[in-house]
């Protein structure tokens, strides 16, 4: 198929996906077709997404191991040495200075915690995902309020991206206010609350 037959079928999807704040990586998924090349559809219909990727800088993996040796944290050498937190942390794994069950963060729920709480007074999710030994895409996934599941992206307006299946869908939102959520128990399924409730559904918490 030629450029100008993408540019026909594709373009108009591409455009909907990435106003809905679909990443042009996720779109690329979704309609079957190479990351650059739905770069190279979006400039052609006049809607260009990005900036090109120019040649990465030159990673001194001596110093990174050297720094790393000296203070102990993935974090501050990452730092010194201008790299990312994932750069660092994966030379150092090659390196066979740390173990990659070491660095099995990603996720946890005390991490995430401990971002949004240095994100509140004014870190930038760079700084804060340094910090907690995420990678930059995870935090700000996290500050936007993004979900992954089973393969999936789950945005707090219900839009979902299915890697799976690679289709892009919405599901319902249920929304409750601050005071709500609080003030709601968890709840323990037990004899006694199926027979006060005369439910026998579990509660699904998000």
């Amino acid at each position: 198929m030629s450029f100008q037959e993408d540019c026909a079928r594709f373009g108009d999807q591409l455009v909907r996906l990435v106003d809905c704040g679909v990443l042009v990586k996720e779109a690329a998924v979704v309609v079957g077709v190479s990351r650059q090349r739905c770069y190279a559809i979006l400039r052609a219909i006049g809607r260009p997404v990005g900036r090109p990727r120019g040649p990465g800088r030159p990673v001194d993996a001596e110093r990174i191991v050297a720094v790393f040796a000296r203070t102990g944290s993935i974090n501050k050498a990452s730092i010194e040495c201008e790299v990312a937190f994932s750069v660092a942390r994966r030379v150092l794994v090659d390196a066979g200075v740390v173990t990659a069950d070491k660095l099995k963060e990603v996720g946890k729920p005390e991490a995430r915690t401990r971002f949004l709480a240095l994100i509140e007074p004014g870190w930038s999710s760079a700084r804060a995902a340094r910090e907690v030994g995420v990678n930059e895409r995870t935090a700000r996934d996290w500050r936007k309020g993004i979900r992954r599941t089973s393969g999936r992206r789950i945005y707090p307006d219900g839009m979902v991206v299915d890697y799976r299946t690679g289709s892009v869908y919405k599901q319902p939102v249920t929304r409750l206010s601050w005071t709500e959520s609080m003030l709601q128990p968890p709840r323990s399924v037990t004899a006694t609350s199926r027979s006060m409730t005369g439910s026998r559904s579990p509660t699904r918490w998000w």
